[in-house]
């Protein structure tokens, strides 16, 4: 009985100091970062129920959306964060950038998001102008192309999924 003991002893003091080499995987650390805190755009939506912008058919029966130059529309911009509802609330830098079709940025509207836990979203209201006319029809085929771009992006330091915020 005395060796049992004394084994069972031995073994609870191995397992113990064997215990202090376990490190927890990076997911289960809480608070560090990482996909817990995933921001990313969920929408952009040009126009209200009161002014939306045009609508243009194009010969293969898709439909895009256009705007008249001097038109003045409200800008909705969804900002997204991923993670468990029940994490810490936090908050990100966000922008909108009205970018010309051959790549230089025209205009950009700089924020800060509210408070967001895990699955929440925050809305951003913009009013915007459409000082310039940039869309081209091919009177031949009847096909509308080029266009402003509106182009919303996240900057979360902490935030590793990088694929996800523009």
């Amino acid at each position: 009985m005395r060796r049992l003991s004394s084994l069972s002893l031995v073994a609870i003091f191995l397992l113990s100091s064997l215990s202090s080499f376990y490190v927890p995987p990076v997911e289960a650390a809480s608070a560090r970062g990482g996909s817990k805190d995933d921001f990313s755009i969920f929408s952009i939506v040009v126009g209200n129920q009161t002014k939306s912008p045009e609508n243009w058919v194009q010969p293969d029966g898709s439909v895009v959306d256009y705007v008249l130059q001097g038109s003045q529309f409200e800008v909705e911009i969804k900002v997204y964060r991923d993670g468990q509802p029940t994490s810490p609330a936090k908050q990100t830098d966000a922008k909108l950038e009205i970018v010309h079709p051959i790549g230089f940025v025209m205009d950009t509207y700089y924020w800060t998001t509210g408070d967001m836990a895990g699955q929440a979203k925050d809305t951003k209201l913009i009013q915007w102008s459409a000082t310039e006319a940039h869309s081209i029809l091919n009177t031949t085929t009847n096909e509308l192309t080029g266009g402003i771009i509106l182009r919303a992006s996240v900057n979360f330091s902490q935030d590793d999924r990088n694929d996800n915020d523009v």
